[in-house]
């Protein structure tokens, strides 16, 4: 996978800067271009005087215009071809607009810890945009330690449904592409149980777990060798997927998790709802999120070359 047209929604923030670190460990295209994005989501001019609406507007373009130019400086510095847009509306608009318009194939997002969590792109707008989106979708974390900027580690997971298949071998290529290290996460889901109003894991014996994760293990060797005989293969039991994922993959020192979304077991009820934003809140790495209807696309051009020339 490499990316040809890459919007980066940002927010102008001083944090919203360190996107570019993350930004530099995607590989892309000679011929790659940025879209920085910011929306100026103005209120109206119905809640203001027209006076008033003007010099606010006014203001928050110069602001929005200075924040731009001082990251485009920064992305041209470390040898980026940069488009910059000030988008009116929200952010979801935003997002959606640029890049049907100009055909991204990655959506970069910056993501808050929960504690501090005011920019722009965060919150309900992440989520809409892990549900909607039909291309991938990078979440790369603003807070804590330094971002990586080269991914020489890329963790990826699979529920062994087609979406899955399909995604551990895009995100295999990656790391071919990056003479990285390969690990494939399975999360053995353990069962649980009300108690006292509250879902508690089962107190699922020592033995029988270990079991499921020999077996998984085993399953994981068989099906994944065949695209890769260096591939590290890793079982984990958790009550819950994304805690399960985070936890093996920083364990293991991952500088990328990639997760294939919608699949039709732990993985596509992890990308659903809130537990979506829980798996990118938690990792304190760049999650690289490959949509369904993504994977469904390379999955069609890949049986077509695959056929047979009349």
């Amino acid at each position: 996978m490499r990316f040809k047209k890459i919007l980066l929604a940002t927010d102008l923030s001083d944090r919203s800067r360190r996107l570019i670190d993350g930004l530099r460990a995607v590989p892309r295209t000679d011929d790659a271009t940025i879209l920085l994005a910011f929306a100026d989501a103005t209120p109206t001019i119905e809640a203001f005087s027209a006076d008033a609406f003007s010099d606010l507007h006014r203001r928050i373009a110069e602001a929005a215009t200075i924040g731009l130019e001082a990251q485009l400086a920064d992305l041209e510095a470390h040898g980026f071809k940069v488009q910059a847009h000030i988008v009116n509306g929200g952010p979801r608009e935003a997002i959606s607009g640029l890049t049907e318009s100009h055909e991204c194939d990655l959506i970069v997002l910056g993501m808050s810890s929960r504690a501090t969590r005011s920019g722009l792109f965060v919150g309900s707008t992440t989520r809409w945009v892990l549900r909607q989106a039909d291309v991938p979708v990078l979440t790369v974390p603003i807070h804590g330690e330094n971002v990586p900027t080269r991914w020489s580690r890329v963790a990826t997971t699979t529920d062994f449904s087609d979406d899955s298949d399909v995604g551990v071998g895009l995100a295999t290529s990656l790391a071919q592409q990056l003479s990285a290290a390969m690990n494939v996460i399975h999360v053995v889901e353990l069962p649980r149980f009300a108690a006292f109003g509250t879902i508690s894991p089962s107190a699922l014996p020592t033995e029988q777990r270990q079991q499921l994760e020999e077996l998984q293990r085993g399953r994981l060797a068989q099906i994944y060798d065949q695209i890769t005989e260096d591939t590290l293969h890793t079982v984990v039991s958790s009550p819950h997927v994304p805690e399960g994922i985070i936890r093996a993959a920083t364990e293991w020192g991952a500088d990328v998790v990639v997760v294939p979304s919608h699949g039709k077991g732990a993985v596509r009820a992890m990308l659903l709802g809130s537990t979506s934003e829980r798996l990118v809140e938690l990792s304190p790495v760049p999650v690289l999120i490959l949509p369904r209807a993504f994977l469904k696309k390379r999955a069609a051009a890949a049986a077509a070359a695959a056929k047979p020339a009349p």
